[in-house]
């Protein structure tokens, strides 16, 4: 009987640590999402003061992930038994010779320090997702790699076209096109912006309706305009929103006060895509 005594011991971990090891994991998790935030509002004020512009962090989400992982592993290696208290309990059957100790470390100071360079590979995952992004300003695109890489750069005359679309979930997205190919997207992410642009602009949709009516007058590119009854149903009732949505999508212009949006067919290509609309349609 003493026997099984000490094998239902032998291992005290079971579902109340993971239960509890699950719950620390999360916690830990939404500290590292508040944190990495502040982070980034700490470093885009620091390098952007007196910029007009954002930044989308493009990293976000797949450093949470890798963050996740990290901290799952901390709580698989503290769950999985230790090789040395398994040891204790078992009696060897036959009397052997005992051998030099050559080990250091003993199990428990190394499950420790790997826990530690685990949770360094947070805070560096953290700072990688803080300070990867793509800057929106006045001058142009660039994208940096914790801050001090630049990948790329793009003026705004480079620009060689761009869509405005709606999306049933995320609500309206900006596509800009290069003239060599490469597309962007300045709107559908999660950004931060330094004091000097929250004291010019209201929101974000501020900031590119001023920058595609630059494109269209500027630089005289025709936009391709797709879904705006869903846009009008998805913004209207914001009063904040609504006016920049509006001039983002060339909405007046398009459909004059009065005009009423034709209806959409089955399929969904009719007028809601006004790609090939320069001028809005006279009624008589």
């Amino acid at each position: 009987m003493a026997f099984n005594r000490n094998d239902k011991k032998k291992d005290g971990k079971g579902c109340l640590f993971l239960i509890i090891g699950s719950l620390v994991g999360v916690l830990l998790l939404g500290l590292f999402i508040i944190l990495t935030g502040q982070l980034t509002s700490v470093m885009v004020n620091a390098t952007m003061a007196g910029t007009v512009g954002y930044v989308m962090l493009t990293a976000t989400e797949s450093c949470i992930m890798v963050a996740s992982l990290l901290l799952f592993a901390v709580l698989v290696i503290h769950y999985l038994p230790d090789p040395e208290d398994m040891s204790k309990g078992q009696k060897p059957l036959t009397p052997t010779p005992p051998k030099p100790a050559k080990k250091i470390l003993g199990a428990k100071p190394v499950i420790w320090l790997a826990t530690l360079g685990l949770l360094v590979c947070v805070a560096i995952t953290a700072f990688v997702s803080a300070t990867t992004y793509r800057a929106i300003t006045e001058d142009g695109i660039s994208h940096r790699f914790c801050q001090l890489i630049e990948t790329n750069k793009y003026e705004w005359k480079q620009v060689s076209s761009y869509r405005v679309d709606c999306d049933e979930e995320k609500g309206l997205s900006v596509t800009l096109t290069m003239r060599d190919g490469q597309k962007f997207e300045i709107l559908q992410s999660s950004i931060s912006a330094p004091r000097s642009f929250h004291e010019t602009y209201e929101c974000k949709e501020a900031f590119v309706a001023d920058l595609l009516e630059m494109l269209r007058t500027e630089y005289q590119i025709t936009p391709n305009v797709s879904h705006i009854e869903r846009a009008r149903a998805f913004y209207q009732g914001d009063e904040k929103l609504w006016p920049y949505v509006k001039d983002i999508l060339g909405y007046d212009e398009l459909f004059p006060e009065g005009e009423e949006i034709p209806e959409t067919s089955t399929n969904g290509t009719s007028a809601e895509d006004t790609s090939a609309m320069t001028e809005p349609s006279a009624t008589e």
